[in-house]
């Protein structure tokens, strides 16, 4: 009897124990799911902000760049004033003018000339002008340069006056290269100037 009891007993025990267990089972996968969900809510939410966060720090950096590009007034702008092509990959062409109030560069010496022959938008206080001697590659004054019209050596924008230091010079570059005139500072004029622009 007692036997029977005790087996009637340890059966019951283990019935409730493995539906008990069955129970703790079942809750303890629910909170962990729970828990796997709001630390991937959490992790989502943290990745946005930093992401937000992020951004407007990248927005912030660029405005800073930004500013200080627009409030640099002292910075040297080396593109063309005529057409606006980096005069500094030009060596053996770009052109200077020197003014009262900074320096305005050329890709070549046609463009300069078109500048210089716009009365009412070309450049204001002009000091001196320069440009580079063909031959030396060096800068010589402008206005006391020879220039060689319609040769078949080619600026940055097709037919240009090349400049030369001397006479002499011009002579002979215009004998070595096919050269149609030679003119100085004075001369050029915006027919000269149409007649190279044709000559494309």
């Amino acid at each position: 009897m007692r036997a029977f009891f005790y087996t009637t007993l340890g059966s019951s025990f283990v019935v409730l124990f493995t539906r008990n267990s069955t129970i703790m089972i079942k809750r303890f996968v629910i909170y962990i799911t729970l828990v796997a969900v709001v630390m991937a809510c959490q992790s989502g939410s943290n990745k946005e902000n930093q992401t937000s966060t992020d951004t407007t720090s990248h927005k912030e950096h660029k405005h800073s760049h930004k500013g200080k590009t627009n409030t640099n007034n002292s910075e040297e702008n080396f593109d063309c004033r005529h057409c606006g092509m980096p005069s500094q990959e030009y060596p053996k062409w770009k052109a200077k003018i020197v003014t009262e109030t900074g320096n305005i560069w050329y890709c070549s010496p046609r463009c300069m000339f078109i500048s210089i022959l716009n009365k009412e938008k070309g450049p204001k206080g002009v000091k001196s002008i320069e440009v580079i001697s063909y031959y030396d590659t060096k800068p010589i004054d402008a206005q006391t340069a020879f220039y060689v019209t319609g040769s078949d050596v080619l600026g940055p924008m097709g037919h240009d006056l090349v400049p030369l230091k001397d006479k002499a010079a011009a002579e002979d570059f215009k004998n070595e290269h096919k050269g149609q005139t030679i003119v100085t500072f004075k001369d050029v004029n915006m027919k000269i100037i149409q007649e190279l622009v044709n000559k494309q």
